[in-house]
């Protein structure tokens, strides 16, 4: 199942949002406004 966090979640509490993206390998999705905006993912996921 998708993680989703509001934007104000990437000031606050950017240390567990890290840990959620190493510890599982997929993406985080940011809402702004209600409203999906970005996905965050660990740099080792990422395949180059």
């Amino acid at each position: 199942m998708p993680t989703i966090r509001p934007s104000v979640d990437l000031s606050n509490n950017y240390n567990e949002i890290s840990e959620l993206c190493h510890e599982y390998s997929e993406p985080v999705f940011i809402t702004k406004n209600g409203t999906g905006d970005l996905a965050v993912m660990s740099g080792e996921s990422v395949i180059v």
